[in-house]
């Protein structure tokens, strides 16, 4: 649908009085976190009525320590990555140079592009800003901003605003999001795609509400057992009898000394504490562990598995190496969850506008996770497979290491000249062809994933170092197949019978056998 009358103010759906009426009603009641209020308010949510849960969404992430914490992070990590414009890699010839309009006119959209709140009107940014709104939507199950298009005016080109509003002036009664006018409506109005961009995501505070309930549970135990039990009870024992001026000296000196609470009593007296074992404060009552079990379990949902905590005691580094795998498959996830909804919704609108209705965008906008590569290993490939024979795409490289591609005025680096070859050391009658450099190029590798090998096993495994060696030296392609495969099947059972053996250790040991293997099928060596 193409927007219609772009204008430059925001659109009055509402007046100054409700926005004040929103801001006073958006924090929840002081008894919102009660479990069975909570049960009541995700019921509601999910039956589409945004009138409880939202608030207390909003409550926590801004006052909790815990969700606080692991949401800001997840935003900040998706504002941190950068942007750009790309064209369609299936467009044919005769459409590159539309293709390019539509990358331009994308690029200056989305550079000019500002988002705001709607209860939060200070609160201002551009593209950076208006991604981690629509990312919201992976806690709160919903994201909606209300778009007011601007044409061009002067420099500025054709932009927009997004305005952020509150989940609780809609409803979600009929399977898509209405707008409610006012606080008393129950059935709300239809939201047009060119007015409005609604973004679904994962809704992960509803599970980390019930998480934050059974935490506060643990805190008040805590609290209270700490403030019944925390200071010390002073008892005072005499002899002498109640009443007497000795008994009434030592309840003075029992006043002078309480903080909490203090007795007198005769010698004679008895008193005890009646508690359930376990519950003697600090680290061994329940309590504790509580409170940990429901922190470790919302970073996990919002972060990934939790390195300071899920890891501890285990000594080996697989909790690092989990959460970073984690953390990396969710950096991704947020990256392409908040591109598709700007290209589904947001391109197709703009180009439009610009180039007419039912035009196809042939750009898109893409926001690029931070890819963690080992280059070297990266480049070892490439070096193989091009001396090789086997064609690489320049684009696909460019995008595995994070070069852009240079402008068409950009001076550009040149290769380092060859120093002249000496014609007394030449061959006259060998000339060096694509077999001689990818031999060259394979011995290279196979140097290398020996290497990685050696560095991973670190003494423990010098014999396999010592009988990899042995077999790159055997000259003969099938010889040298046939011992490695003699290899390959002893080194499941050696493996079991190593205790240290761990999945690096694997994946380097499978990594030079694969890379001799292939050479020594190919013949080359």
């Amino acid at each position: 649908m193409t927007p219609e009358s772009p204008t430059v103010e925001v659109t009055q759906r509402v007046d100054a009085q409700q926005v004040k009426q929103l801001i006073q009603q958006r924090l929840p009641s002081s008894s919102a976190l009660d479990p069975e209020r909570l049960a009541s308010s995700l019921d509601e949510f999910e039956r589409g009525r945004f009138t409880n849960a939202p608030r207390l969404w909003r409550k926590l992430k801004d006052r909790n320590y815990s969700v606080a914490s692991v949401a800001r992070k997840r935003e900040k990590a998706l504002g941190r990555m950068p942007w750009t414009v790309l064209t369609r890699s299936d467009i044919p010839d005769e459409k590159k140079e539309e293709a390019k309009a539509h990358q331009e006119a994308l690029s200056q959209f989305y550079n000019h592009v500002e988002a705001t709140s709607l209860l939060d009107r200070d609160q201002g940014g551009g593209f950076r800003l208006l991604a981690q709104q629509i990312l919201d939507a992976q806690g709160m199950r919903f994201s909606v901003h209300e778009i007011t298009w601007r044409p061009p005016v002067g420099d500025r080109p054709f932009s927009a605003l997004f305005t952020l509003w509150p989940l609780e002036c809609f409803e979600n009664e009929t399977g898509r999001l209405r707008w409610r006018p006012n606080a008393i409506a129950t059935t709300g109005d239809e939201m047009p795609r060119n007015e409005w961009l609604v973004s679904v995501g994962d809704g992960l505070m509803r599970a980390t509400a019930v998480l934050v309930c059974l935490q506060q549970l643990g805190l008040q135990d805590w609290a209270m057992f700490s403030e019944k039990f925390g200071l010390p009870f002073v008892i005072g024992k005499t002899s002498a009898a109640q009443g007497s001026p000795e008994w009434i000296a030592l309840t003075e000196v029992v006043k002078n000394l309480i903080s909490d609470g203090g007795a007198v009593m005769n010698t004679d007296a008895m008193v005890e504490l009646v508690q359930a074992a376990g519950a003697g404060g600090g680290s061994s009552g329940p309590q504790p562990g509580l409170v940990e079990f429901c922190d470790r379990w919302i970073s996990a949902l919002w972060r990934g598995a939790d390195l300071s905590t899920m890891s501890a005691g285990q000594g080996d580094g697989s909790g690092a190496s989990l959460q970073g795998a984690e953390s990396n498959l969710l950096e991704s996830d947020d990256a392409q969850f908040v591109s598709d909804i700007l290209n589904t919704r947001i391109d197709p609108q703009v180009i439009e506008y610009l180039f007419g209705e039912g035009v196809t965008p042939l750009a898109y906008v893409q926001i690029t996770p931070p890819k963690r590569i080992d280059a070297t290993k990266e480049l070892l490939v490439d070096q193989f497979f091009l001396a090789a024979g086997v064609p690489l795409s320049v684009d696909d490289a460019r995008e595995r290491y994070g070069r852009p591609a240079p402008d068409d005025d950009d001076e550009l680096l040149q290769p380092p000249s060859k120093p002249a070859a000496d014609p007394a050391q030449q061959d006259p009658n060998a000339a060096p062809g694509a077999a001689d450099l990818a031999n060259e190029s394979a011995r290279q590798f196979t140097a290398a994933a020996l290497d990685d090998v050696a560095e991973q096993l670190a003494g423990v495994l010098t014999p396999v170092r010592a009988r990899l060696e042995n077999i790159a030296q055997i000259e003969d392609p099938e010889a040298q197949a046939r011992a490695l495969e003699i290899f390959r099947r002893e080194i499941p059972d050696w493996l079991r019978r190593t205790a240290r053996a761990d999945a690096a250790l694997v994946r380097a040991v499978e990594g030079a056998l694969g890379t001799a293997m292939a050479q020594g099928f190919t013949g080359k060596r």
